[in-house]
């Protein structure tokens, strides 16, 4: 089989509350050791079940997506929400003048 570095590289953005669990469910299974896949949630991956209302295709998903790969899990506060809420003060403290 030829290397396809277009395909195999192509980029994917796929926005969560535009599709349903079983289209991203299909994006993911035709990712799956095809290409790398990169996924950002503001969820942990246990709580993935609630976002789709299928636990069994969020378990299916998650098995794709790490099988083979790695999970990192960010702590620490939001820089845009920390930015957000010092705007806010913001125009709280010049209000108040």
């Amino acid at each position: 089989m030829p290397f396809d570095l277009p395909r195999r590289c192509a980029p994917v953005r796929w926005v969560g509350s535009a599709f349903g669990s079983a289209s991203f469910f299909q994006l993911i299974a035709s990712r799956y050791e095809q290409g790398p896949a990169m996924v950002a949630s503001n969820l942990p991956l246990g709580r993935w079940g609630e976002s789709f209302s299928d636990d069994i295709v969020a378990a299916a998903m998650i098995d794709r997506l790490v099988h083979q790969g790695e999970a990192l899990t960010l702590t620490g506060g939001s820089y845009r929400t920390r930015r957000r809420r010092e705007l806010l003060n913001k125009e709280n403290r010049a209000g108040r003048r």
